[in-house]
């Protein structure tokens, strides 16, 4: 019994799992979050510097998960606007709308070129952010999902 508590308390997944990367993706969000005691206590330059090395990091952990299949990647080429203006306005609709989409996973990754959007997400949301996409590029285009 003591045996099973005391690894309940200390087993760490190992590096390069599924589940370390889950656990060190999300624990990063909830700092970026819910505001790091150190980030918020240095100066601004500093601060920003230390989430550059945040988001890199959860990149990285999205990258990782990628790999496996845990997570997708889609690129989508874009034609009336900008990438990063129908993404926005994608996203938008996506937090507007009553679609439950599981942000811890989600990332938007410079694309190779101008008119591509990229981006990272659970199998389960890519049909909900890809439509959005769609739909903020042409707004008049009735989508078959």
């Amino acid at each position: 019994m003591v045996i099973g508590v005391a690894a309940y308390f200390f087993w760490k997944p190992g590096k390069g799992t599924i589940e370390y990367h889950v656990k060190a993706l999300s624990k990063d969000l909830q700092s970026i979050e819910g505001g790091d005691w150190l980030i918020d206590r240095t100066p601004q330059f500093v601060g920003n510097l230390m989430l550059k090395r945040k988001a890199l990091r959860m990149k990285q952990h999205r990258d990782a998960l990628v790999l496996p299949g845990f997570l997708q990647r889609m690129d989508l080429v874009v034609s009336n606007a900008s990438a990063d203006a129908v993404m926005g306005s994608a996203l938008g609709e996506i937090i507007s709308g009553s679609n439950k989409v599981d942000w811890t996973f989600f990332g938007f990754d410079p694309a190779p070129t101008t008119n591509v959007v990229r981006f990272v997400a659970l199998p389960a949301d890519m049909l909900v952010i890809s439509n959005a996409i769609r739909k903020a590029d042409v707004p008049g285009a009735k989508l078959p999902f």
